[in-house]
């Protein structure tokens, strides 16, 4: 651990798999209880019965280091015996439940059927995977993410994702659940408590944005800009993983590394950006944001903690 950075109290804005990566990567320069992940709940849905928190459970599986990183999601190891029963039955089989994730499943519908909330389940069975740092849904209040496709269609989010694997166009996308789904008390706590606030190189549009539109988080992460440092998901022109150049593009904004700054200009003094795209540093200083540039790969440790580096690094860095 870094010791000059571990008193540091850090929360990390996140959702999907590069946020998992990053949250890794803090959790070995930050102290556990120093480290919050306030995570996006607009993917959560109800598939055969069962609560999915797909962005909760990335997270929680990667800082237990039970991840699939060769997948990308979900649990390493994981064996599909139910999924093929399903399909067999003539089930819902478009979303992949593994067996070993079916059992997170299972466990936080019935805590949640009984009463707890996401925030005092998550907690359970964060714990009980043996992670110690602290994660946050964003709302006990449900509030999911559609889309509008161009060709009139309004979706879920993961009936876009998954079932249509991305692969339609977007005209739109609503959280109309978010304004009066009102952000937990721990998680206003944390982020006024909170040294550095970081947003993961998570897509900026249905994974960061549902985050920010929940409640009054976007004042409340405007106010503490000068203590916000955003990382871009785009390098290079080009999501690594998932939608989120396209979706850029799709609904008129610049798919690039400035195109993300712009997003961010009014949540982050910073921005951590991919040596190949050196050269719009003047147009994101241009946005009043410093740049910290560097390898924002992260397939392995030593990227992931190159990358945590670099946001503890980047609050207070010159122009």
């Amino acid at each position: 651990m870094n010791t000059d950075m571990s008193d540091l109290r850090v929360v990390l804005l996140c959702g999907g798999v590069g946020a998992a990566k990053l949250a890794r990567g803090l959790s070995r320069q930050v102290a556990p209880a120093n480290l919050t992940m306030v995570v996006n709940v607009g993917d959560d849905f109800d598939h055969l019965g069962l609560r999915i928190c797909p962005d909760l459970d990335s997270v929680m599986y990667g800082l237990a280091d039970v991840h699939d990183r060769a997948r990308g999601w979900g649990r390493r190891d994981e064996t599909w015996r139910a999924l093929g029963a399903i399909t067999a039955v003539g089930g819902a089989d478009w979303f992949a439940l593994g067996d070993l994730d079916l059992g997170v499943h299972l466990v936080r519908t019935a805590a949640l059927d009984a009463g707890d909330s996401l925030t005092t389940v998550t907690h359970k069975l964060a714990r009980s995977f043996g992670v110690n740092q602290q994660i946050l849904p964003v709302s006990d209040m449900a509030s999911p993410t559609e889309l509008s496709l161009v060709d009139g269609r309004r979706v879920s989010f993961q009936e876009y994702f998954v079932k249509l694997r991305h692969q339609v166009e977007v005209s739109a996308i609503h959280f109309d659940h978010a304004a009066s789904a009102a952000p937990t008390t721990q998680v206003t706590a944390a982020i006024d408590n909170a040294d550095l606030i970081v947003i993961a190189p998570s897509n900026p549009l249905l994974s960061i944005d549902p985050i920010l539109a929940i409640g009054d988080l976007r004042q409340l992460i405007a106010e503490r800009r000068n203590r916000t440092v955003a990382v871009s998901p785009i390098i290079g022109g080009r999501a690594l993983k998932g939608p989120a150049d396209q979706l850029m593009n799709q609904l008129g904004l610049t798919s690039d590394a400035s195109g993300v700054a712009e997003i961010y200009q009014n949540y982050a003094t910073a921005m951590v950006i991919d040596t190949i795209d050196q050269a719009l540093v003047p147009k994101i200083n241009a946005l009043d944001m410093a740049c910290q540039v560097g390898d924002t790969l992260m397939d392995t440790d030593d990227g992931e903690d190159r990358v945590a580096r670099l946001c503890l690094n980047a609050i207070g860095s010159g122009r």
